[in-house]
């Protein structure tokens, strides 16, 4: 599944637990959080090459995988870690989706982007649970 530079920049984001502060504190302040905040949402159309060098190091990423997603290829690294936890934590809480799981293969491809873009649902991370302090 493709990915635009907006959708990327906010699965790395998500994946490494970064806002858009530390974004732009990484890349050493060359990009503004408000720029940072217009990548995300997908105004920014044409990124230069300094803004995505310096994207590149806010996020702790491989510019080449950022040049990918600014050009609208599919990333190298396709999997999300915390979206496969999600779907694998899912599928022992409710053992039905045993079956979905083993015949995802099977599915149309329609129905496979259906089930992904349900999971993805934005605001279902996990939370973590607090310490307990003696």
């Amino acid at each position: 599944m493709k990915e635009t530079l907006a959708q990327y920049v906010k699965r790395i984001m998500r994946q490494k637990e970064l806002t858009i502060r530390d974004v732009e504190l990484r890349c050493d302040k060359k990009l503004t959080h408000s720029y940072i905040a217009r990548i995300t949402k997908g105004k920014v159309k044409n990124p230069t090459l300094a803004t995505m060098i310096a994207l590149a190091k806010g996020l702790e990423e491989d510019l080449y995988e950022i040049f990918r997603a600014a050009s609208g290829q599919l990333p190298r690294k396709t999997i999300d870690p915390l979206l496969l936890l999600e779907v694998i934590q899912k599928v022992f809480l409710h053992p039905e989706l045993l079956e979905v799981v083993d015949g995802w293969d099977r599915m149309p491809k329609k129905i496979r982007d259906t089930i992904v873009h349900a999971v993805r649902v934005p605001g279902t991370k996990a939370k973590k649970k607090p310490r307990k302090t003696n």
